[in-house]
């Protein structure tokens, strides 16, 4: 008995752990399926407008139930490559962040920086809070990046986009 008094901290923390591990895990693929549906939703576009981009994070915000939306983010952003290789931000829209401003310089991975080409960045964050006596003393953030290429046209405008 006296055994079993001695293991059962070490089992609970081990349960306790892997159920918040789970529950980690559950939420960065719902951030995946998220960076997947706005990056595919904008892609599809060759117009769009505020209003349209706004359904569409309104429809991001559904994917990510049940999870707590005060603790999400999302970054739509479109990226113009220049023939010099440099990368700057066409427009932005965003969710429980700030949009990045127009004409900022934008970094890409090495492998899509090639010159004249348009991309939608979708970035969605995710702040998992502090669980319990025995949680992390600071919030794990979950984050994920989506590059996509325009599908209809070489760019996508969005005049009253930021």
């Amino acid at each position: 008995m006296i055994e079993f008094a001695l293991i059962l901290p070490l089992l609970m923390l081990l349960y306790l752990g892997s159920v918040e591990l789970t529950n980690a895990l559950s939420c960065q693929r719902k951030l995946g399926a998220t960076s997947r549906f706005v990056a595919d939703a904008v892609s599809q576009s060759v117009v769009l407008e505020a209003a349209q981009l706004a359904d569409v994070i309104d429809t991001a915000q559904i994917i990510m139930a049940p999870y707590p939306l005060d603790s999400f983010a999302l970054k739509v952003s479109a990226l113009q490559t220049g023939q010099n290789g440099t990368t700057t931000v066409v427009w932005s829209r965003a969710l429980h962040a700030a949009p990045t401003p127009r004409n900022t310089a934008a970094d890409l991975p090495a492998d899509l920086g090639e010159g004249g080409r348009f991309l939608i960045r979708v970035e969605t964050f995710y702040d998992i809070p502090k669980i319990g006596p025995l949680g992390l003393p600071f919030p794990i953030r979950l984050h994920d990046e989506l590059f996509m290429a325009p599908r209809l046209s070489r760019t996508i405008s969005c005049e009253d986009c930021t």
